[in-house]
């Protein structure tokens, strides 16, 4: 949730650094389909849990498999989103996302997800355009106020930046208090310039 953390708090001082084949039959009974789904569900909780400890081509197998068998759930395709930007590859993670976003028009974290690709191709408006949506469709989503906020502060709108800034901390309950820490020492050193 914080790629573009490390990318805008490096180098500042007050901020040390903080993604086999199913066959398929024409007569699926609706046993088959909430099986396969319960499959799916338990292959993108350990594709999850492998991301987490860096196994990426673990995660990736679990989620692609998952794919096979679910796939019109969008989550997958914006894990595998996620695995392929932690891979270095940016052209499949935004393909990915975006066919996550054509699933469920209304992910937030797609949404998210693209914006932090377009900031990292200096696309700020496009990605403004995203996150704007996304806090429209979820304002408790506190992942789009913190990268906000990264814009605003990049462009030198540092009102707007503190403001989205507060939004972050005030609703990411589930902070590392190291991030809500430095977040809070930057809002600091922008309201006192």
């Amino acid at each position: 949730a914080y790629m573009a953390y490390d990318k805008f708090f490096a180098g500042k001082s007050a901020s040390p650094k903080p993604i086999a084949p199913v066959s398929t039959s024409s007569a699926v009974s609706a046993d088959d389909t909430g099986s396969k789904q319960a499959e799916a569900k338990r292959l993108k909780d350990d594709a999850m849990k492998s991301y987490q400890q860096n196994n990426l081509d673990d995660a990736w197998v679990r989620l692609a498999t998952a794919g096979q068998l679910d796939p019109l759930d969008a989550e997958i395709w914006n894990n595998m989103g996620l695995i392929s930007k932690r891979k270095g590859d940016v052209v499949k993670a935004r393909e990915f996302f975006e066919k996550a976003l054509q699933m469920k028009p209304d992910c937030v974290q797609c949404l998210n997800n693209l914006a932090i690709l377009d900031m990292d191709e200096e696309n700020l408006t496009i990605a403004k355009e995203r996150l704007s949506k996304a806090m429209s469709l979820d304002p408790g989503y506190a992942d789009a106020a913190f990268h906000m906020a990264i814009i605003e502060d990049e462009e030198g709108d540092a009102r707007l930046a503190v403001a989205y800034y507060k939004k972050f901390i005030e609703l990411k309950k589930d902070a590392p208090q190291k991030l809500i820490d430095d977040v809070r020492r930057h809002v600091e050193d922008l309201e006192s310039e």
